[in-house]
């Protein structure tokens, strides 16, 4: 198993907690991931079928995907690889299907950049911001998140969540 240790700092993980939070003002709640057409479709029609859906969203769509992009992001701005990290960007716009789906990122990109400049300006991240693609994808500082993966996957899980919540209040138990 391909692991590294990191040590993480009550900021570094505080910090790492804020950007993965619903509340993190990125609008991944405008979002659902196909939640509502599946519900009328009859494709998520109780709490287990929404919770496959989710899980096949984080562990084989759109979540894998971003995990992938932010952990070759993340280690192109770690080396200090310019050229790996304009191709980490390259790699998640092309794998963007639909304008609909690459509008999304685009704009959660650009909000979660906007936010983390606002709340974290820092040199580093500048840097790396002059370097992106203008399309809004987010670049990330010198920071070494802990559980880069694991972490992005966990708060990637709750932007669908509040939709499936909301459609499926009259579910029981």
């Amino acid at each position: 198993m391909d692991m590294d240790m990191v040590t993480v700092t009550d900021a570094g993980l505080y910090r790492l907690l804020t950007w993965l939070s619903p509340a993190f003002p990125v609008g991944a709640y405008a979002y659902s991931h196909g939640i509502e057409r599946a519900v009328e479709e009859g494709l998520i029609a109780d709490r287990g079928s929404l919770r496959r859906w989710i899980a096949a969203i984080v562990l084989s769509g759109a979540g894998q995907l971003d995990a992938e992009f932010f952990r070759a992001a993340w280690q192109a701005v770690t080396d200090d690889d310019e050229d790996a990290f304009l191709q980490a960007a390259g790699w998640a716009d092309a794998m963007r299907a639909t304008h609909e789906t690459a509008l999304e990122s685009a704009a959660q990109g650009q909000a979660f950049l906007d936010a983390l400049s606002a709340a974290w300006p820092t040199p580093g991240l500048a840097h790396w911001m002059a370097k992106a693609p203008p399309r809004g994808r987010p670049s990330w500082t010198r920071s070494r998140p802990p559980g880069r993966r694991r972490g992005w996957r966990t708060g990637w899980r709750r932007s669908p969540g509040p939709a499936g919540c909301r459609l499926t209040r009259s579910w029981s138990a």
